[in-house]
């Protein structure tokens, strides 16, 4: 495993695989009310219009096959652990029950940001 900075000293763990092809771009952290993310901006082409700007995801990066409708989902919670063995496919219906259930459940402690 393996972490790659991002802004505001925040960072994400990656696995060894995956980290020669992810760090060679700049990340940072995106911090919404669901968590919080790597993400970087994809230019379409050179003509760096605002327009054809594109938020990428780290988590969709490394599983970028999701399927229509899919969403990749953080098993422990934790959108800064992007290793394959803390992603898997789901549905949004799926996801949003898992997010529910963690931040219901009383056995569950706060993912540390």
């Amino acid at each position: 495993m393996k972490t790659i900075e991002l802004t505001q000293g925040y960072r994400a763990m990656v696995d060894d695989a995956d980290y020669v092809a992810l760090s060679a771009y700049s990340w940072r952290v995106s911090i919404c009310k669901y968590g919080c993310y790597a993400i970087r901006t994809q230019l379409a082409s050179e003509a760096t219009s605002r327009a054809e700007r594109k938020t990428v995801y780290m988590h969709r990066a490394i599983m970028p096959d999701c399927p229509d409708g899919g969403v990749v989902h953080h098993v422990d919670d934790n959108g800064l652990n992007n290793q394959r063995k803390n992603l898997e496919y789901a549905n949004r219906l799926e996801n949003w029950r898992y997010y529910a259930e963690s931040k219901t459940s009383e056995n569950t402690e706060p993912v540390p940001f």
